[in-house]
């Protein structure tokens, strides 16, 4: 009897480790030309389980369960697919994707910051993915939102293109958020802006890129304001191997590409990139006004004129590079660590001038905990400005000094005002900026599903510290330091209402430590319908002034209007108290859109992507605006004083003075319409077209929007800064021969409009 029950026993624990030993496995092919795809994603619905295939695009995936499981089996610019598996089959799998050239089930993570099947996400959302990135032989994707449709593209040069969305741009537009794996990935500098192609991560280390239109501070937090960009990078233990890449192009254009990606085994796996760039922009010089007494010293400058810029290096260049380790703490569940840092020379255009960039520098370190339901994540992010400088006040001041007509060295105006040879000039009149800032951020996420009942919650706390350090001379905080701290709540949910209605909500919470509380809703309405849906929403979304909105001191001509500022304008007497004015203190801006669309696939062969928006934004905020007259303080801070090291002159009118500050201005409407197509015209043609139209009634120029209350709208104040109409037709004929062969090529149409962002115009009134 003993004897049976220890076989019996022996039988068992045989069993148990054959079951536990047991696992399902096969090969992932390409449909057409059959080769091997490694990095596809093998998981099992439902089950956290999940591994990759190899180079030889093989994999095994551990199970021990019994009955038949669903197999799902996805890849970057392929169709999902699902397989139907007993258990207890041992037989390897064999299985062929088909590719989708972008026009079916890709699976995407901006539209409710957790993956989401693309026909699925209640909002406008555009992929750039392997199929557009892969085929672009340069190295700043930047050029690709040329493509996308909703998007607004400016270039600013060679290299230095700017994105925006729904109007009311500028030069130094932040209203587009730009996320990177998780990441806020804006400047940590004071202008808080997209870093664009001064960032840390390189073509061949990204994915794909997910465009969200429309306001998204209910998901992501204030300054998604119009838009959300969200850059994933590839994981190594999908995208395996060395690659090397150059680029060339005219202007002297040089890219040299280095990304490296290794799975040591099951836990651990790694990848390093870096990137040299470099290039001359274009030789033109903007204008500065020079000379006059800007309100400082009478007619010691001679007589006003307009100069070209001096001394422009329109030589750029970009540094970048990058590490991240990846450990598996479970099946399904990773601790990712990541750094990267960025060195940038380049020309960028301003609302105030241009600036020389020199030595611009951009880091970040990063460690996020990512699985299913979980994520978790604490990163800091530095920046750092350099020796860079203003161009226009460069420029000015050194034409002033070698104008000057105090040649006296005794007079007290000397020092400060006096005549200088050209050679003692330049060493004065290029005032360097000084800024390292850094910003710290967390935030968690969990998901959770309620399967029986149709539900899906998403609860999240985030938090935002800003620690920017001007040195006294770019920010006021010669005293004391500024540091803002902001912290934030979300509660998401998606609710299935029958078998093709699923209604999705949100609501999100900041208490910023200078604005206070702000509520950001969103919600909307979806209907599934074959192979597409139907959709109706409204969000709500703010945008915080940038820190250098608040607190800039540039030079004494560019300065925040956080607190407000104590101004004596021109035509007063500078001693007179009673002639004193204050600006009005900076607001958040707000706005509130409806938005209607639909997504789908009409048989089987092309995509129509169309959405339609009304949105009222009040509080907005402008570039950089003139106001005559001489800044004394801003709030509690001082400012340099009109006359420094000597007494105001009797009964001296000031006259000439100016400089420039942040407003908010009235209520404004703006409306349109973005529609994007695609194709698949054969099995490797695929044509693409957008278009988007878009009006305001900013351009009726109420009295409202009177930002800097001189009286008057000005051309600038009831500008959109974006054209009506845009479009852009394309084609891509794929994998000829059934080789990585292609032929690709597109036009882009955008009607002419006038460009107002502060000292940068471009209009048909200014032209000659």
């Amino acid at each position: 009897m003993k004897r049976c029950l220890l076989f019996a026993l022996l039988c068992c624990i045989s069993w148990l480790s054959y079951a536990q030993s047991s696992g399902i496995s096969g090969t992932v092919t390409d449909r057409v030309s059959g080769k091997p795809l490694q990095g596809a994603s093998i998981s099992l619905k439902g089950m956290v389980y999940a591994t990759v295939t190899d180079e030889n695009g093989t994999f095994k995936l551990n199970h021990s369960g019994g009955g038949t499981v669903m197999v799902l089996v996805s890849h970057v610019g392929y169709l999902p697919t699902e397989v139907a598996v007993a258990s207890a089959s041992r037989e390897p799998l064999a299985i062929a994707l088909e590719q989708s050239f972008g026009l079916a089930d890709e699976v995407v993570v901006s539209g409710l910051r957790h993956p989401q099947n693309i026909r699925r996400v209640p909002a406008f959302i555009q992929v750039l993915g392997q199929q557009q990135l892969s085929k672009f032989a340069g190295s700043n994707v930047m050029e690709l939102f040329s493509e996308v449709a909703g998007i607004e593209f400016t270039r600013g040069g060679v290299d230095y293109v700017t994105i925006n969305a729904r109007g009311i741009n500028n030069a130094f537009n932040n209203k587009v958020l730009q996320m990177t794996d998780g990441r806020n990935s804006m400047a940590a500098l004071s202008g808080s802006l997209a870093m664009q192609n001064n960032g840390t991560s390189m073509k061949e280390d990204l994915e794909r890129i997910e465009v969200v239109l429309g306001p998204q501070a209910a998901v992501y937090g204030p300054n998604a304001l119009n838009a959300v960009v969200n850059y994933i990078t590839k994981d190594p233990r999908k995208y395996e191997g060395t690659t090397v890449a150059l680029s060339a192009g005219n202007r002297y254009q040089f890219s040299g590409r280095l990304r490296h990606a290794k799975k040591i085994n099951d836990k651990w796996a790694y990848k390093i990139n870096a990137e040299y760039a470099a290039g001359e922009d274009f030789n033109w010089y903007d204008s500065v006004q020079a000379g006059g007494d800007a309100g400082r010293v009478p007619n010691g400058y001679g007589p006003p004129v307009v100069i070209p810029e001096y001394n422009v290096n329109f030589n750029f260049r970009h540094m970048r590079a990058e590490g991240y380790v990846y450990y598996a703490l479970a099946p399904g569940y990773d601790i990712i660590a990541s750094a990267g840092i960025g060195n940038n020379n380049q020309v960028q255009p301003t609302t105030t001038g241009r600036n020389q960039m020199v030595g611009l520098q951009h880091s970040f370190a990063q460690v996020r905990l990512e699985s299913a339901k979980l994520f978790a994540n604490i990163y800091q992010t530095w920046g750092d400005i350099g020796n860079s400088y203003v161009i226009t006040n460069y420029t000015r001041n050194f034409w002033n000094r070698t104008h000057s007509t105090i040649t006296d060295p005794n007079s007290p105006l000397y020092p400060n005002f006096g005549y200088l040879p050209p050679e003692k000039a330049e060493q004065v009149a290029k005032l360097v900026f000084k800024q390292k800032s850094r910003r710290i951020n967390a935030d968690m996420r969990y998901n959770f599903d309620f399967d029986n009942i149709g539900l899906g919650l998403t609860a999240a706390a985030s938090f935002q510290r800003e620690m920017p350090n001007g040195y006294g001379q770019t920010l006021v905080d010669k005293t004391m330091p500024i540091r803002i701290n902001q912290f934030s709540g979300l509660l998401q949910a998606e609710q299935r209402l029958g078998k093709i209605l699923r209604l999705t909500g949100a609501v999100r919470y900041d208490n910023h430590s200078i604005f206070g509380g702000f509520f950001s809703p969103k919600a909307a309405l979806v209907a599934d319908i074959g192979s597409g849906h139907f959709r109706v929403g409204w969000g709500r979304a703010v945008a915080m002034p940038s820190v250098l909105a608040q607190f800039s001191d540039i030079a004494g001509f560019l300065y925040g209007n956080g607190p407000s500022i104590t101004y004596i304008p021109n035509g007063a007497d500078v001693r007179d108290p009673s002639a004193k004015k204050q600006t009005t203190p900076l607001v958040p801006e707000q706005i509130s859109t409806w938005e209607a669309g639909y997504r789908g696939v009409l048989s089987g062969k092309l995509l129509v992507d169309v959405n339609a928006y009304y949105g009222k934004s009040k509080n907005l905020l402008t570039p950089a605006l003139q106001v005559g007259g001489r800044a004394l303080s801003l709030g509690e801070f001082p400012l340099t004083p009109l006359f420094p090291g000597v007494a105001p002159p009797p009964n001296y009118i000031l006259t000439g003075a100016r400089f420039n500050t942040y407003f908010n201005f009235g209520l404004v409407t703006v409306y349109g319409l973005d529609m994007a197509l695609k194709y698949q015209a054969t099995a490797h043609l695929v044509l693409s077209a957008n278009y988007s139209w878009m009006d305001s009634d900013i351009t009726k120029g109420r009295v409202e929007n009177d930002a800097n209350k001189d009286g008057g709208v000005s051309d600038e104040e009831k500008s959109l800064n974006a054209p009506n109409h845009r479009g852009y037709v394309g084609a891509i004929v794929n994998e000829i021969g059934k080789h990585h062969f292609f032929i690709q090529g597109g036009v882009r149409l955008v009607q002419s409009y006038d460009f107002y962002s502060g000292s940068q115009v471009s209009s048909k009134i200014d032209e000659g």
